[in-house]
């Protein structure tokens, strides 16, 4: 029986953000609805800045439905999606809820959480609504295969071993919640055989960005080998917002004729439970805190959407709060949960300065700039 022995080694550096790509964050409503919000970062380009916040916000719509679409997984996704019709969109899209806005020259960046309806997707995707159900809360994790020889090491080469198999494997395991890049001239341009041991998330930030994943993990197999019972050893370097770290994954030998492909299969079972379950563990451990955390029914009165933007951006920058949870939008009034980890009344003092007027309403607070 094939064993996985997992070490960790210590974090390595912390990531400076890069301005904007703040990548995408996507974890599961409340358990009362099968419904995900899914943390977008658009661009609208356009002379006129409403026809660029149009954009902007069109484009974050459908991004979240096609990230969406890839957990659920199924056949022909990408083909369906095209199909899909503005009605189609309106009932797949719960609402959506604007973080913040910059504009610079022509161009609107927008952070946009978008709460999609997992029922509503999988109809229209032509799938069971079960299947929505069994897909697992995942993290959009992105993984990149390096294969190692004595040679040299290959990454999107043809002579890449780990690429068609562990493609494969993902979609049966993590069901469209990990990624493999494409590997276009932009994603070689950023890492190759080269650099895939150096490479840092702030070099990786336009992959970051144009995947839509917040973690980004570099799998380095060095099979054993062939006629000896050394071992296969798989590198995993996990390149993160908040830091880079490695962790190592050995797999062991089960016999001396051991072949290379049965020892790359081995490796690519191992690699894809792995990440798995590093894409799930995290958006579980999410869940657990925010049931357990105390909660603060929240409206936002808003005249602009960057008043919305600066509200929103108090609260979730407040030490007091776990998470900002906001599955409904309306045309002046934004609709949403507190977690709390700290006093409440220490985070409506710490809103109060900030300029955010704090109502207490019969379900809770009434937030609004004047």
């Amino acid at each position: 029986m094939m064993m996985c022995i997992l070490r960790q080694t210590p974090r390595l550096w912390q990531w400076f953000a890069v301005a904007f790509f703040a990548g995408l964050l996507g974890f599961a409503a409340p358990a009362t609805a099968s419904v995900q919000d899914i943390r977008v970062i658009a661009a609208g380009v356009d002379e006129s800045s409403h026809a660029a916040d149009e954009k902007a916000l069109d484009y974050a719509k459908k991004r979240a439905v096609y990230i969406a679409a890839r957990k659920i997984g199924g056949p022909s996704t990408t083909a369906k999606l095209e199909k899909f019709t503005d009605a189609d969109y309106r009932t797949i899209i719960r609402g959506y809820s604007v973080v913040q806005t910059r504009r610079e020259a022509q161009i609107t960046y927008a952070e946009v959480i978008v709460s999609i309806v997992d029922e509503a997707l999988a109809k229209a995707l032509k799938l069971p609504a079960s299947v929505a159900e069994q897909a697992p809360i995942m993290r959009a994790v992105m993984l990149l295969p390096v294969y190692v020889t004595p040679k040299r090491a290959f990454v999107w080469e043809k002579e890449n071993m780990l690429r068609v198999p562990l493609a494969d494997e993902l979609r049966r395991k993590a069901h469209g919640g990990v990624l493999l890049p494409g590997g276009g001239f932009e994603d070689m341009r950023l890492i190759d055989h080269q650099n895939a041991l150096t490479v840092t998330p702030d070099e990786m930030g336009p992959m970051f960005t144009r995947y839509g994943v917040d973690e980004i993990i570099v799998a380095v197999l060095t099979p054993g080998a062939v006629g000896t019972l050394d071992g296969s050893s798989v590198l995993l370097r996990r390149l993160k917002p908040d830091g880079t770290h490695n962790e190592i994954l050995e797999i062991p030998a089960e016999t001396v004729d051991d072949t290379s492909l049965t020892r790359v299969n081995r490796a690519v079972v191992a690699i894809a439970s792995a990440v798995t379950q590093i894409a799930s563990s995290t958006a579980e451990a999410e869940q657990a805190a925010r049931a357990k955390a105390k909660t603060i029914a929240v409206h936002f009165a808003y005249r602009t959407p960057r008043d919305l933007a600066t509200m929103q951006k108090a609260v979730r920058a407040a030490p007091e709060v776990l998470d900002l949870a906001l599955p409904a939008i309306a045309l002046s009034q934004v609709m949403g949960t507190i977690y709390l980890q700290g006093d409440a009344n220490t985070l409506r003092q710490g809103l109060v300065k900030q300029g955010v007027l704090v109502t207490d309403t019969a379900d809770g607070w009434r937030l609004s700039t004047r």
